[in-house]
């Protein structure tokens, strides 16, 4: 008797040796499919010059900064690229718990939906090769504000209000991955507020996106847990 294999129910079907799996997506969920698709993605921009804000003498001749240069020394980094920052649109992720004093935390004030834009966002700015200015906070005591003479107040204003920011440091993005020790995606970042260009530019510098509990965050930078409050959009 003969038969179009065609019309064969699936379980009475002979083996051929093959598989073939088809699969349908939606248009706007192409991107994160790709994505899962190809884990091993690495963007990283090359030829940033580094700048470190701990050297006075040079901080000050390129930008004019003389105390607390961590904005400015990221800020030139990022121009020497040819990216222009507008410092009037920015993404804030969480607010300081209590403004008078930092090291009481943070809490987080962005939505799912926003995140995942946020997120988007400074990948096509990377995949553009423009860098992102970014604002962190990291959970240092009352005390080593102070004795760092930062005060343990918020201090970054934002575009309205006041003392409301809990950024305390500014650093560049510069990169994105797949690290399989982690089993997750991350921000590679320079740090000008370290000395050493080889610390600043490290392999290691990676903001881990967290899109569950909606941080973007490194538990263990510098002996602190150090977290993204802040992106500043390009131009």
């Amino acid at each position: 008797m003969k038969y179009d294999i065609k019309n064969v129910p699936y379980d009475k079907k002979e083996p051929t040796g093959e598989v073939r799996i088809e699969i349908s997506i939606k248009e706007n969920e192409a991107k994160d499919f790709e994505d899962y698709l190809y884990a091993q993605e690495t963007i990283e921009i090359e030829g940033i010059p580094y700048l470190s804000q701990l050297d006075k003498e040079d901080t000050k001749n390129k930008t004019g900064c003389e105390t607390g240069c961590c904005w400015a020394a990221s800020c030139w980094m990022i121009n020497q690229t040819g990216t222009k920052i507008n410092h009037n649109d920015r993404i804030y992720f969480a607010d300081p718990i209590n403004v008078n004093n930092l090291a009481d935390g943070i809490t987080t004030i962005i939505t799912e939906q926003e995140f995942n834009e946020a997120v988007l966002y400074v990948k096509n700015q990377l995949q553009l090769g423009k860098p992102v200015l970014c604002g962190t906070w990291d959970n240092r005591t009352k005390e080593a504000y102070e004795n760092g003479k930062l005060g343990p107040e918020a201090w970054n204003n934002k575009l309205s209000g006041s003392n409301n920011s809990a950024t305390t440091h500014f650093v560049v993005i510069m990169g994105y991955g797949y690290d399989k020790s982690q089993d997750k995606y991350y921000f590679r970042f320079y740090d000008p507020g370290r000395s050493d260009l080889t610390q600043g530019t490290s392999e290691n510098n990676k903001f881990y996106i967290d899109e569950v509990n909606l941080e973007i965050m490194n538990s263990s930078y510098r002996g602190k847990i150090y977290k993204v409050i802040e992106i500043r959009k390009n131009f």
